[in-house]
């Protein structure tokens, strides 16, 4: 049988701690968290979460 790959939509919301400090290395910190999180949950194609926008 074929696999399904999976992938999320949508906004992450943002971390308290990038909030009380928005700095460029806060926001990298910030995505490679979501992305982690992702992988570790298995997703296929993982993104950066929209914390960019």
């Amino acid at each position: 049988m074929p696999r399904i790959r999976t992938t999320v939509v949508g906004s992450y919301p943002i971390p308290d701690w990038l909030v009380a400090n928005p700095s460029e290395q806060a926001l990298i910190d910030a995505t490679r968290v979501v992305i982690s999180t992702q992988e570790q949950a298995g997703v296929d194609v993982v993104c950066d979460g929209e914390l960019y926008r």
